[in-house]
């Protein structure tokens, strides 16, 4: 269901955030080591200059350094990326439905599936900055 929801992101450009924290990110396109990763925040910036949002993502950033070496800007496979990483969120969703509804299939089935529809789920698809 978390694939079948949005077919039509993977046509979509960089959009909005995308372009701040992909496209002309320097540690992103590999302007930088891999080292600075940890030494910025999510848009790039030092985390000790003022400028800086402060928005500490080294994970994510890493993840689109490593989409970047592997496929270079093509926004089509950071779609795939973010597809597949919300995928695997929705299916291990449902070990935590098992905990929560102790074996019962339809309640648990029906949380999962609704936990993948979400559409701040497909927003996370569409932009590839909601990684």
């Amino acid at each position: 269901v978390a694939v079948y929801c949005d077919p039509d992101s993977f046509n979509r450009d960089f959009t909005y955030d995308d372009k701040g924290t992909v496209r002309f990110n320097p540690v992103v396109t590999g302007n930088e080591s891999y080292y600075d990763i940890l030494a910025v925040d999510y848009w790039g910036m030092n985390l000790s200059s003022e400028e800086s949002h402060k928005s500490y993502r080294p994970l994510t950033t890493l993840t689109f350094r490593l989409c970047h070496d592997i496929c270079g800007l093509d926004v089509y496979w950071y779609h795939i990326t973010n597809l597949v990483l919300n995928g695997l969120v929705s299916f291990f969703g449902v070990f935590i439905a098992d905990i929560v509804f102790v074996g019962r299939a339809l309640p648990m089935i029906i949380c999962c599936m609704l936990f993948s529809v979400h559409p701040i789920k497909t927003e996370a698809v569409s932009n590839v900055s909601g990684r």
